[in-house]
């Protein structure tokens, strides 16, 4: 296809809707490539960091023993490292050389304890939750923003769907075949890049959407208004169990820790006849959840949350998005009463709305805790993302009228056929992803309102 100046006009049919998919490749990119960069590169750093060294310190050595020491003996000395502090929770290790860590909070914050098993002596002792991982984990959730920063990247992401569609449109083959489409052509200056950016583009399209959803599922309005409300695991199903004023995301801390189908689901409360068999003919202490969590199936590494309150429950977990195993399909959590030690509530993989499954794997793939084959696929698909990125700006950078004085923005046709159906398809992403919606109004406002009336700004943005 061969480039036209910002003034000239295509001339077509079909010519006219590429040129107008171009121009709408173009608008999104302004947007979309600085943001899409810093979450490629963000979790890149992720991935790498929770692979090597851990997300908090789940990887702290230790000798290993014939003979582990209780749990209530290890959580006294985690507490005791830090004067006046409250047991939070305890995290099992994942395996016979590494530390068991505690969280014990004091004063509004919240710190880990390293502890060996064997000896119950403590370890290491840092806060939670302020690492390198933590670092890049704010920049790519919120830019460090909170709901602004998450607004922008909710936006930037709905946008890139429009990114890949248009580019899609444009790189599909009409006349050269497949095979042109999918293994670039080597050549020279511009086309040399034109052509591994469309090819690298559709071989990684299928996965970046991936990414997307999975990722636009936290958002805050796709997400928890949209996707996530109807999603959810229905407490309904927990007959006759009495139900907290919180919800699940109460137990969330700085980073999502709960599963996605479990956050907006009322909590069990404790102090009534309910539940299932649990703790037998003793009491119910830490040594007691502990040794039911390993009865009822809980192997190695799993996450126990104490009771907040007189009313809360104790809390069993795993699940794959805290890397507590490489299985989503094994996610599990239960919830006992702290009081007769009865079982609440035992929701497993399969007992999630059809949504909810979809996200424990989509979740599990966008965090490549699959083990080191997912975080070696993650890696190629942010490199990939990455030149996506620089080889736009590298064609923009060579297409552009030497010395113009303006973006260069590919022409709109004056008359576009089959105009309809863009508008259709326009207010269909924008009732699907409302933020995107407002970004394509406002540009829409701009190209078409704003800049017929503003000679000189139309020429410095075209």
């Amino acid at each position: 296809m061969t480039d036209l100046t910002a003034d000239a006009q295509p001339e077509g049919g079909a010519n006219k809707l590429y040129f107008a998919a171009w121009r709408w490749h173009f608008y999104a990119g302004l947007f979309v490539i600085p943001f899409l960069t810093i979450l490629a590169v963000t979790g890149m750093s992720m991935l790498w960091i929770a692979w090597v060294d851990g997300r908090d310190g789940e990887r702290t050595a230790v000798m290993a023993q014939d003979t582990v020491t209780a749990v209530s003996a290890q959580a006294a000395a985690a507490v005791a490292a830090i004067p006046n502090g409250e047991l939070k929770q305890y995290v099992a290790p994942r395996t016979d050389d590494v530390a068991a860590l505690f969280r014990v909070d004091h004063d509004g914050e919240a710190t880990m304890v390293a502890v060996d098993p064997y000896t119950a002596t403590v370890v290491e002792v840092f806060p939670r939750r302020t690492g390198w991982y933590d670092f890049f984990d704010g920049i790519h959730s919120d830019l460090m923003l909170g709901v602004t920063g998450d607004r922008i990247l909710e936006a930037a992401a709905s946008l890139t769907l429009v990114l890949i569609a248009t580019g899609l449109y444009m790189w599909w083959p009409r006349t050269t075949g497949w095979r042109s489409a999918l293994i670039p052509r080597f050549g020279n200056g511009r086309s040399l890049w034109k052509s591994l950016h469309g090819v690298v583009g559709i071989w990684v399209s299928m996965f970046l959407v991936l990414f997307l959803i999975s990722g636009l599922s936290w958002a805050g309005i796709w997400g928890g208004k949209f996707v996530q409300a109807w999603s959810q695991f229905p407490a309904e199903k927990w007959d006759n169990v009495p139900l907290s004023d919180d919800i699940h995301a109460s137990m969330n801390h700085a980073r999502r820790e709960v599963p996605w189908a479990l956050e907006q689901t009322p909590m069990p409360a404790s102090g009534s006849d309910a539940g299932t068999d649990g703790v037998m003919g003793e009491m119910v202490t830490i040594d007691s959840i502990d040794a039911l969590a390993r009865q009822i199936g809980f192997d190695a590494r799993y996450q126990l949350n104490v009771p907040n309150g007189d009313t809360g429950v104790w809390t069993l977990s795993r699940d794959s998005m805290n890397t507590d195993s490489t299985d989503p399909m094994s996610d599990r959590t239960v919830h006992v009463d702290q009081h007769s030690g009865k079982i609440l509530a035992d929701v497993k993989y399969e007992d999630y709305a059809w949504g909810g499954k979809a996200m424990a794997v989509g979740v599990a793939l966008h965090t490549g805790t699959l083990g080191l084959w997912s975080v070696l696929a993650n890696t190629l698909v942010c490199l990939s993302v990455i030149f996506l990125c620089v080889s736009a700006v590298v064609m923009w950078w060579k297409r552009r009228p030497t010395k113009a004085g303006r973006i260069s923005a590919p022409p709109m046709p004056k008359e576009l056929p089959l105009w309809q159906g863009a508008v259709l398809v326009g207010l269909f992403v924008s009732m699907a992803f409302p933020m995107a919606g407002l970004v394509l109004l406002a540009v829409l406002t701009l190209d078409v309102v704003i800049l017929q009336r503003l000679p000189r700004l139309r020429r410095a943005l075209t």
